[in-house]
């Protein structure tokens, strides 16, 4: 199940930044840099993670994105410096270094990776949190329309998520009062039809480490989504 695009926009309405990735650190407007002496001490890192999706096919999923800047600009690596994760490969890009995990292998984990430079190399590692996991309504549940309807969920503890609910035809968000860690009450009086409940999460990664490096920062998306199906 693909997410719709009118999902984009309610979660820009709602306050949702834009999900960490190549475009945050290295699809951007200045133009890449490529340094003779790329020794960690010369770049800032920042490390993108993304537990789930807005699609039931991919939202088991973890994209880790490892991304290096040097005086404001993404760096283009021109030798053969490469960023392991738990010992295995990240694909190469301008500026940046990702690969797709499963969530189940790294979540609740410390992911311990590695840059290499020539001979060398520099530890980058950081904790990973529990991603989103609506727990009630289940995948394929018929859920009566109502006034408060519940959603039960695990979240990391670092920020409230966002809750949507979407109907064929209609569109439903949960206010911050009726947000919890663990529970949401949504409006879907007014949907019908088959539909789906997304939830979204974002704060900053705050387990990391790369002391070799000038700066280290992350962010954590967490996403995840059931179908359901709305009746009176």
């Amino acid at each position: 199940m693909q997410a719709p695009a009118v999902l984009v926009m309610l979660l820009v309405a709602s306050g949702c930044r834009s999900s960490p990735g190549p475009t945050n650190e290295s699809s951007v407007a200045s133009s890449p840099v490529v340094l003779k002496d790329t020794s960690p001490n010369q770049l800032r890192v920042f490390v993108g993670l993304t537990l789930g999706a807005y699609d039931s096919s991919t939202r088991d999923r973890a994209l880790i994105h490892v991304s290096f800047r040097a005086d404001g600009r993404p760096v283009k690596f021109a030798a053969d410096e490469a960023v392991t994760c738990n010992e295995i490969p990240l694909n190469r890009f301008i500026g940046a270094f990702e690969a797709t995990f499963s969530r189940t292998m790294i979540e609740g984990e410390t992911v311990r990776c590695r840059y290499s430079y020539g001979q060398r190399s520099a530890p980058i590692a950081f904790g990973v949190p529990w991603g989103l996991v609506i727990l009630s309504p289940r995948e394929h549940e018929s859920v009566t329309a109502s006034p408060q309807t519940t959603v039960d969920y695990r979240a990391a503890a670092d920020a409230m998520p966002w809750v949507v609910a979407l109907g064929s035809r209609s569109k439903a968000w949960t206010r911050p009062d009726a947000t919890t860690s663990t529970r949401a009450t949504v409006d879907t009086s007014a949907l019908r039809g088959a539909g789906s409940i997304f939830l979204t999460q974002q704060f900053d990664l705050k387990d990391i480490q790369a002391q070799q490096f000038q700066s280290i920062a992350g962010r954590v998306t967490s996403m995840t989504v059931v179908a359901v199906t709305w009746v009176q």
